[in-house]
């Protein structure tokens, strides 16, 4: 979560606006008995209170993030940008996606989130224009 949290501080000092996208649960023990103790969300409501407390446990990247918000039930997002599992997008002002990182193969979420990170920060850097909303 460090990582994340500094390369969101990186992006915001070169003025991107930074958003979270909360998804269904991934690890949902009536959909994949882990023995997480979460259950999959059947209501907005339920998603909307696995997002805060969500972000109760990780307050430094709540207080970090420009805007916060859930899925829509039917997975609108997750399925529109293949957001599953774990992505990041960068978009422009007009809201087209600009960059998107890749799905890894590799098993953990840790691994490879500081080449990601480090690709992300690397087109900010080189394609300041495209995020103004220039299409």
């Amino acid at each position: 979560m460090a990582e994340l949290t500094d390369t969101i501080t990186k992006l915001q000092a070169a003025g991107v606006f930074t958003a979270m996208i909360y998804l269904q649960e991934a690890h949902a023990d009536d959909l994949w008995p882990m023995g997480y103790g979460v259950q999959s969300h059947s209501t907005i409501d339920d998603r909307l209170r696995a997002c805060e407390s969500f972000l109760d446990k990780h307050s430094n990247l709540k207080g970090l993030l420009d805007a916060v918000a859930v899925d829509t039930m039917d997975d609108e997002f997750l399925h529109t940008f293949g957001a599953w599992p774990e992505r990041y997008f960068l978009a422009n002002l007009s809201g087209n996606v600009v960059w998107a990182s890749t799905v890894s193969n590799d098993e953990t979420l840790e691994n490879g989130a500081s080449e990601t990170f480090q690709e992300a920060l690397a087109f900010v850097e080189a394609s300041a224009p495209l995020l103004d909303g220039e299409d």
